[in-house]
């Protein structure tokens, strides 16, 4: 399956998901969040009317009841100890009583004991005696003409119970919810439910010295069962507007994620036929993609330069063994015409004892560049070890060690080496470096000449007096087999070994004509 597939089927999938999470939060849990906002508010309007209710300011109680979601549905009622007066606060107006019978003062009087004690009082005790007070006050105002009875004569009143089962219509929802405020201030909520609607009614207590201040609120709450089938009716449109989006936002995002990849692919293909070239790659700010393309051609880089090292090996490797066969050759040609010539006792080679030596010498010199072959394969192939280590602490032995052939072709050393430099490098290679440049000098330096070795800046500087190189040759010297037109005996192989030494140590080392008439050898750290 393409990544462009794949984007899109786990696009689908997660915005699938997340569409039904919300469709079921629409449907589980935003009519009930909206319900307990719409309470919670109501709960604060009717705090910040009992704040008001202990200022005495009826301009601003009526404000804050003004507030209230339904303004006709609140009033705010104050009492006051030992007074027939009562203060009724209403959206748009505030009404004053003031009772001057002295039989209504009196229920006036025990509605504040009532009020006042009802934090005492037990639900059904509450109950009977506000049934007992509005009875009572019923008959009152009956009694003084000021509630007058039905002309039965004029107007016939009747009342008929259509739903006998009411109480199943409407259900209590718990008990009566109190908030309290302070210790002095309270508010009760109860509620019921039918189908359709929740009702809620609030009652708010603040009681201060002498006075009681009432605030009474009904609200009804729709249920938004409608909610639903609105949701479900817009699910066709949510789900269309839904895929356009998610295709369009896939397609784009697999666009912008898969070209980087192509391009990926195609530098990777290039770089496999061999048609890439090695640019140099932008540093900065890199996403993932351009990181990944960077480390590709970091890569590439270092398996081109690879390759082309194993490729210069290889070739001196070829090199190698040609030289090393065409310098075996001559001696064991040489030995063979020796040998049979004795055997066929041929001319001069008849004397055995004369020419013997001769064959053993040419074994010898046969031996010696076996040898050193084998010595600089197993060499070259060791891992150095780089240690700190004294620059004149290695070589003074080394001088010593060439002491006896320096005496025996009357050789002047001069040695100015400074004492306190360090190098970090593999003691058995350096010394085997400086050991071939030293006996190079020697067997290169005519007797009565000079050989100095001495440090300056960075670099160890073996010189030669008394020889000049061919220019041509200075290069050369350094490969295998190669020796300069003197005369002199070695095979070649010394300044090749020096080389590869140098290689695997990060030296450099260089040969070069001074103009004092002498070689110089510089080893460069």
């Amino acid at each position: 399956m393409t990544i462009r597939k794949r984007l899109f089927f786990y696009s689908f999938g997660v915005v699938g998901l997340a569409a039904l999470l919300i469709l079921l939060y629409f449907m589980l849990m935003l009519s009930q969040l909206y319900a307990k906002q719409i309470e919670t508010d109501r709960v604060n309007t009717l705090k910040s009317i009992q704040v008001l209710q202990l200022s005495g300011d009826d301009q601003q109680i009526s404000q804050a009841l003004n507030q209230f979601e339904t303004p006709n549905s609140i009033a705010s009622m104050t009492l006051i100890e030992g007074s027939s007066k009562i203060v009724i606060n209403l959206a748009y107006s505030t009404i004053e009583l003031d009772v001057t019978d002295p039989d209504l003062q009196g229920l006036v009087k025990e509605l504040y004991d009532l009020i006042a004690d009802i934090q005492n009082l037990t639900e059904k005790e509450l109950d009977a005696q506000v049934a007992d007070l509005i009875e009572r006050g019923k008959a009152l105002l009956t009694q003084k003409e000021l509630l007058q009875k039905w002309d039965s004569d004029l107007i016939t009143l009747k009342v008929k119970d259509t739903n006998q089962n009411y109480q199943e219509v409407f259900q209590v929802e718990g008990g009566a919810n109190v908030h309290r405020v302070t210790d002095q201030q309270f508010i009760v909520e109860a509620k019921v439910s039918d189908n359709h609607n929740r009702y809620s009614t609030y009652l708010g207590l603040t009681s201060e010295q002498k006075k009681l201040h009432l605030v009474m609120a009904a609200a009804m709450t729709p249920k938004m069962t409608q909610l639903n089938q609105v949701i479900y009716g817009s699910l066709p449109m949510i789900v269309t507007v839904l895929l356009v989006i998610i295709s369009l936002a896939t397609g784009i995002l697999a666009y912008l994620l898969i070209r980087p990849l192509k391009k990926v692919s195609n530098l990777m293909e290039d770089m496999k036929k061999g048609r890439y070239e090695l640019t140099e790659v932008s540093e900065g700010v890199r996403d993932e993609y351009q990181q990944l393309e960077a480390d590709l051609v970091a890569l590439y880089a270092t398996l081109e330069h690879q390759k082309s090292q194993l490729a210069t090996q290889n070739q001196r490797q070829g090199v190698f063994l040609k030289a090393s066969s065409h310098q075996l050759k001559t001696p064991v040609t040489g030995a063979l015409l020796l040998v049979e010539g004795m055997i066929g006792e041929v001319g001069k080679y008849r004397e055995t004892a004369r020419y013997l030596p001769e064959v053993k010498e040419t074994l010898r010199s046969m031996e010696q560049i076996i040898n050193e072959i084998l010595l600089i394969d197993q060499r070259v192939k060791a891992e150095p070890q780089l240690v700190s280590v004294t620059l004149a602490a290695m070589v003074q032995p080394l001088i010593a060690q060439q002491a006896v052939l320096f005496e025996k072709k009357s050789l002047e050393l001069k040695s100015d080496i400074d004492p306190e430099m360090l190098i970090n490098t593999d003691p058995i290679y350096f010394e085997q470096i400086v050991e071939n440049l030293l006996s190079n000098a020697c067997n290169y330096t005519d007797s009565q000449q000079k050989i100095r070795i001495y440090t300056k800046a960075s670099k160890l500087i073996i010189e030669n007096d008394g020889c000049q190189l061919d220019e041509t040759w200075l290069e050369k010297l350094f490969e295998p087999f190669v020796r300069p037109p003197q005369k002199r005996k070695g095979h070649g192989l010394g300044l090749y070994l020096v080389a590869q030494y140098a290689e695997l140590l990060g030296l450099r080392v260089t040969l070069a004509n001074s103009n004092r008439n002498s070689v110089v050898a510089t080893i460069h750290f």
